[in-house]
């Protein structure tokens, strides 16, 4: 192996040991309707022996029982983890009765993940998902959305990619590569950081290029990281080239990373200093992540050029004594949460269209995107 990739393979800000340290969910609190949902639960109060007449309902014996959307709506904004058991039996029995006794178009499916999500009961949600005595009860996007949330949050990457597998073959309205789930589906491809799973994620990234869907600027950073993190600098270039805006602090970093590990140091430095000349009124100032600068610093010194190693040496302090460096993370800016909030306007949100177009309950999500973050996402 190439001395200098080998040594910036070692001192890799992108490694897998820094990637199993974040613990994060990647959709805001207020993006997925959990702040709502948990208002909502101030609201209901169960009445004397609800739990008891539900139990007796949802017994075999009892067919001629009936589980109302209105219990069903009760218990699932109150239930403890220790009444998990008999949410899933009312809602097994309220999926089994009748079509013509659910009225109205309220859909369970995204608040009863919600509570799964509050719980934080990730191995229960993906049980009761798979479960095919609720077939259909979870196949609106922000249902698919708010579960892969959870299971994100809790470092279940490979059931995230398991379960897209799952999600892809059925023939929902909304397609194979909604861009709100490719968001975590690529975002789990980084964190697992494996050979298949970068051979997995490139075939998607193709895929969608194929039948003319232009990835997110997100969705192509994560899977540009990976390929840093699998030795291919190389690829993690040509993916970088793909992206329309090279002045996103991602980018940016990438690009200086990939030709580092590809000995070409001569041309990460113009892009060190294209931020000190870049002057866009009201632009977000453009700043390079600390552990970025110490990692190209790490490349310089095994290049061994004493000139290339004064000429950073004058950039690096220029870039700290006008603040273009921040101490924080690349890592960090890859995980950073999208928040989506509402009351804004002109929003732009990835996540409008899941959750307003198939959940029929009254609730509108719009964009309100963390400073920097746009220029993430």
């Amino acid at each position: 192996m190439n001395c200098m990739i080998k040594n910036f393979l070692i001192t890799n800000i992108l490694s897998k040991n820094n990637l199993s340290s974040s613990i994060r969910q990647l959709y805001g609190r207020a993006s997925i309707g959990l702040e709502d949902y948990e208002k909502n639960r101030q609201k209901f109060t169960l009445p004397n022996n609800f739990r008891e007449k539900m139990i007796i309902n949802t017994q075999d014996n009892n067919n001629n029982r009936i589980i109302f959307s209105e219990d069903l709506k009760l218990i699932i904004h109150v239930a403890q983890s220790e009444d998990l058991i008999l949410v899933e039996n009312m809602m097994k029995k309220f999926n089994k009765q009748n079509q013509y006794l659910r009225f109205g178009s309220y859909n369970f499916g995204p608040v009863v993940m919600r509570m799964y999500h509050y719980l934080n009961r990730p191995e229960e949600a993906l049980k009761i998902y798979y479960d095919e005595q609720l077939e259909g009860f979870f196949d609106q996007l922000s249902s698919v959305i708010i579960l892969m949330d959870l299971l994100y949050e809790n470092k279940k990457y490979s059931d995230i990619i398991e379960l897209y597998k799952t999600f892809r073959n059925k023939q929902l309205s909304f397609g194979k590569y909604p861009k709100s789930i490719m968001v975590l589906i690529f975002a789990s491809c980084y964190k697992l950081n494996t050979a298949e799973i970068f051979d997995y994620a490139m075939n998607i990234w193709k895929e969608m290029n194929d039948i003319g869907l232009k990835p997110l600027r997100r969705i192509t950073c994560y899977i540009a990281a990976l390929a840093l993190n699998q030795n291919s600098p190389h690829i993690a270039i040509e993916l970088i080239t793909t992206i329309s805006n090279h002045h996103s602090v991602l980018i940016r970093s990438l690009k200086v990373l990939a030709y580092c590990a590809m000995g070409r140091i001569q041309d990460a430095l113009p892009i060190l200093t294209s931020v000190l000349t870049y002057d866009v009124p009201n632009a977000v100032k453009q700043i390079f992540p600390q552990d970025v600068i110490e990692s190209v610093k790490n490349s310089i010194e095994k290049y061994g050029d004493r000139m290339v190693k004064l000429d950073f040496i004058r950039i690096e302090k220029q870039l700290k004594e006008q603040g273009y460096i921040k101490n924080e993370s690349l890592d960090d800016l890859l995980s950073s949460e999208i928040i989506i909030a509402s009351a804004i306007n002109k929003p732009r949100s990835i996540l409008k269209a899941a959750f307003n177009n198939d959940e029929k309950n009254g609730i509108r999500y719009k964009t309100l995107l963390r400073p920097g973050l746009s220029e993430i996402v």
